[in-house]
Order: C-alpha cells, then sequence, then structure tokens
C-alpha cells in the first residue's frame, strides 16, 4: 500500500487536499479529503509538512487511538492521521473527511476568535474509520505529498 496526498487548494483556511491510497498494483483502493495547517515553514503544530516523501507508521495515540504517525519529517513528529474538521483542529497534523465543506468556527487567526465561516473537511470520523479499514493488516506504508498540477486530482 502506498499513498499520495495531493494539494489542491492553499488558502486563507488551511490546506486541502486529496488523499489516496494506492494497492501494489497501482490501482486507488481509498480516495478521502484532506485538511491541513497552513504552510508556515515546517514549523512544529502549526505548518503543514513540507512536499515530500514520507513512510507512514502505525502508532496507538493517547487522544486518538489507533492510526497513522507521518515520519520523517524534518524537525517534526508526532503528525498523525485523524478526526477534526478546520485548521483548528489540526495542530500540524492531517485530518481526514468525505467531502470539503464549510462551517462555523471560532476562528483561530484572530486574538477575538469571533466566529466565522471556514472551509474545512466533513464526516472525518467516518473517513477515518475508513482510512484504517483500508489499512487492516498494514505497519506502514509510503505517502508522497505533492501539490497537484491543474486537474492532475481528477
Amino acid at each position: 500500500m502506498r499513498a499520495i496526498l495531493r494539494r489542491v487548494a492553499d488558502s486563507p483556511f488551511g490546506v486541502f487536499a486529496y488523499l489516496d491510497l494506492m494497492n501494489e498494483a497501482g490501482q486507488r483502493v481509498l480516495r478521502l479529503c484532506a485538511g491541513e495547517d497552513d504552510w508556515l515553514g515546517n514549523k512544529p503544530q502549526v505548518s503543514c509538512i513540507p512536499a515530500g516523501k514520507y513512510l507512514c507508521k502505525r502508532k496507538v495515540s493517547p487522544h486518538f487511538g489507533e492510526t497513522f504517525e507521518v515520519t520523517g519529517v524534518p524537525g517534526r513528529g508526532d503528525i498523525l492521521f485523524h478526526e477534526g474538521n478546520t485548521e483548528e483542529n489540526t495542530q500540524g497534523c492531517i485530518l481526514l473527511g468525505l467531502a470539503f465543506g464549510s462551517l462555523s468556527v471560532a476562528d483561530e487567526d484572530d486574538p477575538a476568535h469571533p466566529v466565522i465561516v471556514k472551509w474545512g473537511v466533513v464526516s472525518s470520523k467516518i473517513a477515518r474509520q475508513r482510512f484504517m479499514l483500508a489499512l487492516v493488516g498494514v505497519a506502514a506504508f509510503e505517502m508522497e505529498v505533492r501539490w497537484a498540477q491543474p486537474g492532475e486530482w481528477r
């Protein structure tokens, strides 16, 4: 199993991507939507990770339970795939969803934290369940993170 995280949007509300899980024959077995923090120079807990290739290893998180951790990110650790809807939920991790949507949330980027409508991913718990089901028996997989070329995500 391997994965490709194709980033399709860099927005004021975070970075959005499609995550494709591919079998050994190169066929897509699962496509999910993903949300990440803004690009802030790979700073821990506030930035998405740099484009590149990473090894994702099965891990048990005290907060999220069984999941996968993205390893090999320079100067970073504990980057998990988990549920959540907007960049307020990421802390540098990768959120999984079934679709992109908009939600009303307290804006973390404004010190007054006004409630605004932000882009995010939706049906996140179901998406993470499907992710883990697709990876039953898999201890680790390689993931390529890249910015999609126009139309490549289709």
